[in-house]
């Protein structure tokens, strides 16, 4: 029997970000040469089961990439991909909460983190009929009230 799909776009978006070399594209096209230039593209690792408690995944984290720095600085930068097929602002809200948590968790264990809080870059993906009317910055955080 078919598997019952209640969020095809998401399922669609998980698929094809799941994969490291449609992953890599979408960094190395649409993130910035300054911030590009500065991952070891080759230490990409993809995850589409997010890093957080189990009763809070359906809330977080569709695609998390981890990179690491070509400088050889001790640090991992996480790519945060969230796919939106509908308006939603308090997305930053959500990418914010996510990225608190993470970090709350690297700091119950520093030394796998080497004593270094990760980078965490949120990506929005969003391919709704209506035009994004939010902010697409998460210092206008207040936004998420009116």
């Amino acid at each position: 029997m078919g598997k019952n799909i209640t969020s095809p776009h998401d399922e669609f978006f998980k698929n094809i970000m799941g994969r490291v070399e449609n992953t890599r594209t979408y960094i190395k096209h649409y993130l910035p040469a300054e911030i590009t230039s500065r991952m070891d593209m080759d230490t990409l690792e993809v995850d589409i089961e997010g890093y957080v408690d189990d009763d809070l995944k359906p809330y977080f984290s569709d695609v998390v990439a981890t990179v690491q720095l070509t400088d050889g600085q001790p640090s991992d930068i996480y790519i945060l991909f969230e796919h939106k097929s509908g308006l939603d602002r308090c997305t930053w809200l959500q990418l914010l909460k996510y990225m608190v948590l993470k970090w709350l968790k690297c700091l119950k264990d520093p030394e796998q983190h080497q004593g270094h809080l990760p980078i965490i870059i949120s990506v929005v993906v969003y391919h709704g009929k209506a035009k994004w009317r939010y902010s697409t910055s998460i210092v206008r955080l207040g936004s998420c009230m009116q």
